[in-house]
């Protein structure tokens, strides 16, 4: 699925769960983007997926601190 329609998708619906290549696309668009107005919607969606998702989350532990330094996420202990 393209970048774009993986924003879309984030922001329209943050209820739906982001699949893992979904939530590292949006990672690296979130390292690299310039704030905006829908950046924040985009946002929530990729936490939910790294709270629920440990995979995700340690693969990707150094880009989160990039992104936000000191960023404190939890983690169930379900796995996607």
């Amino acid at each position: 699925m393209p970048l774009w329609n993986i924003l879309l998708k984030a922001q329209a619906r943050p209820d739906i769960p982001l699949t893992c290549d979904e939530c590292l696309a949006i990672l690296n668009y979130l390292v690299l983007a310039i704030d905006d107005a829908g950046r924040e919607s985009i946002r929530q969606a990729l936490y939910r997926h790294l709270a629920h998702c440990r995979a995700c989350f340690e693969h990707e532990r150094h880009r989160l601190r990039q992104l936000e330094p000191g960023l404190a996420i939890e983690q169930d202990d379900r796995q996607e």
